[in-house]
């Protein structure tokens, strides 16, 4: 089914956060947080309204709620420890260095699309890497475990995972000095587009799939047939794939007949989420 819903939806939001920035003046982290939470209702109720209905698993509602709450406490938590520990090994380091002085960057609108693009691509190396390295895959892996796709569980990882995939890349960019609007921009943003990778409605999105990282593209990261190889590495940005040669889709496909860790499900506790949570600490 076509659907400029998307389209629609991210040009709206996008209003609403230039103007929650802008106009009403609120603190960039909490237009942030804002605008994941109205992306996942905005998908919750898509789902329902133009249901995906492949690749069916048990609820997993209770699990992934629980993820949801524990991972958003723990960002807030480290994210901003960690954004005052770089702002001093980058002071540290490279001393009173330009990009600290925001105003010598550039106009807002340049800042929030360097924060865009740095952000997103940080993301999928460090995802990628993910991918590649053992030890990193063990925390990884609990989200590849999920056999269906949906709004609630985007976040049904391990916390260091998120921490590490998510977390980081955005770290760095407010110690590097960006303006605090125009990380609330560029992140709302990468947002709006990140949580809908996850939706479990039927859209075609047909040229945008090249570009974006919409939930056709996203199906086939979760797909079994990789493994730990992986593609699709990219969290909002399908670009990145393309231009690094990890991009997979099959066009006029439903999607991949099975989700999840295939034949790797034997080396992981997947039916316990919090014997999964302690696995990487564990020796073999």
């Amino acid at each position: 089914m076509k659907s400029y819903f998307f389209e629609s939806y991210f040009i709206f939001g996008s209003i609403i956060i230039y103007l929650a920035l802008f106009a009403w003046k609120l603190p960039h982290d909490i237009v942030v947080g804002g605008a994941v939470l109205v992306a996942l209702a905005l998908a919750f109720w898509v789902e329902r309204k133009i249901p995906y209905g492949v690749n069916f698993e048990k609820s997993t509602y209770k699990r992934d709620g629980i993820y949801t709450i524990i991972n958003t406490f723990f960002l807030m938590i480290v994210g901003p420890l960690s954004i005052a520990s770089l702002t001093l090994l980058f002071r540290f380091f490279l001393g009173d260095f330009v990009l600290f002085h925001h105003e010598n960057i550039g106009s807002i609108y340049f800042q929030t699309l360097l924060v865009f693009l740095f952000v997103d691509m940080g993301r999928y190396w460090i995802h990628r890497a993910q991918h590649k390295f053992d030890f990193l895959w063990k925390f990884h892996a609990q989200h590849h475990s999920v056999r269906k796709i949906y709004s609630g569980n985007n976040f049904y990882s391990h916390p260091l995972d998120l921490f590490l995939r998510h977390g980081v890349p955005g770290y760095v960019a407010a110690a590097v000095g960006f303006q605090p609007m125009a990380l609330g921009l560029g992140l709302s943003l990468l947002a709006l587009i990140g949580i809908f990778s996850h939706c479990d409605a039927n859209f075609s999105f047909g040229f945008l799939n090249k570009w974006i990282t919409t939930n056709e593209v996203h199906r086939w990261y979760h797909s079994s047939q990789f493994g730990p190889e992986g593609k699709n590495f990219a969290p909002s940005l399908s670009f990145w794939d393309r231009l690094f040669g990890t991009y997979y889709l099959e066009e006029n496909t439903k999607g991949p007949s099975e989700m999840g860790l295939g034949l790797d499900e034997v080396n992981y506790p997947v039916n316990d989420m919090w014997q999964f949570t302690l696995y990487p600490f564990r020796k073999k």
